[in-house]
C-alpha cells in the first residue's frame, strides 16, 4: 500500500511456530501447533494465555511507542490496524479490549483479513462511538467455511456497541490468503482507510495568511 502521509508499522507475532524459523518462515500470535505439529484449538486454555499475553505486550508497545506525546497521543483516531488470519483475531481482540480499558486510546478502525475473533475473545463495547471494524471473508477459504464465518460474524457483532459498524466483505472464490487481483477487494479495503483518514493540505497550511480554527 502506498498511501500518501502515512505511516505504515508492521509487527510480527512473539509465538514461535515449532520447526520454523521466525526471522526467515515467520511466527504466530499465539500457540496453534503443538512441538508435534499437532493443532492447538484456538479456543484452548493455552491459546486463551497466550493471546492475553500477545495483548497485554501489543497495549505496552502502543503506549510506549504511539500513543505517545508529539505522535499519535493527541489524535489515536487516525491509527488504523490490519491484521490477517491469527493477526486479524489478535487486532480484533486488541481493539474491543482497548475499548473496554477506562484511560486507553480509541483508535480509528481495523481491517481484519480472513480471521475473526473465536468464542470467549474480545470484550463487548460499552461505547456508543465504538470502532469501526471491517472483515474480509472469501467464499473459499479451506480453515473457515461460509457457514463457519457467518457464525462469527454474528458473535462479532453482539460485542459491538453498533453493529452496523461492521462491514463484511465478501470476496467469491477467494481462499485464505492476501489481497490479490481481485480489485473490488483492495479497493473496498482501500475506501475503508480513506473514510477513516484525514488528508492534510500542506501548501494550504503553509500559508501565512491560513489558521486552523
Amino acid at each position: 500500500m502506498n498511501l500518501p502521509q502515512t505511516a505504515i508499522l508492521s509487527l510480527g507475532g512473539p509465538c514461535p511456530i515449532p520447526g520454523m524459523s521466525p526471522d526467515s518462515e515467520g511466527s504466530g500470535w499465539f500457540p496453534a501447533f503443538t512441538n508435534d505439529g499437532d493443532d492447538i484449538a484456538p479456543t484452548s486454555e493455552i491459546a486463551r494465555v497466550g493471546s492475553n499475553k500477545t495483548r497485554q505486550l501489543l497495549l505496552s508497545f502502543l503506549r510506549k511507542c504511539v500513543f505517545v506525546e508529539g505522535r499519535w497521543k493527541e489524535k489515536p483516531r487516525k491509527v488504523l490496524f490490519f491484521g490477517f488470519s491469527q493477526g486479524a483475531c489478535v487486532a480484533l481482540d486488541l481493539v474491543l479490549g482497548m475499548m473496554k480499558e477506562e484511560g486507553e486510546e480509541r483508535i480509528g478502525g481495523v481491517v481484519a483479513m480472513c480471521g475473526w475473533l473465536e468464542q470467549g475473545m474480545g470484550c463487548k463495547c460499552a461505547e456508543k462511538e465504538g470502532v469501526n471494524v471491517m472483515v474480509v471473508q472469501g467464499t473459499r477459504d479451506p480453515l473457515i467455511s461460509v457457514a463457519e464465518a457467518k457464525g462469527k460474524e454474528v458473535y462479532l457483532r453482539s460485542l459491538l456497541a453498533d453493529p452496523k459498524n461492521l462491514d463484511v466483505v465478501w470476496v467469491e472464490g477467494k481462499d485464505h490468503c492476501l489481497p490479490g487481483k481481485d480489485y473490488g477487494e483492495m479497493q473496498r479495503i482501500m475506501a475503508f482507510f480513506a473514510s477513516h483518514m484525514a488528508l492534510r493540505n500542506i501548501k494550504l497550511e503553509a500559508m501565512s495568511d491560513v489558521y486552523e480554527v
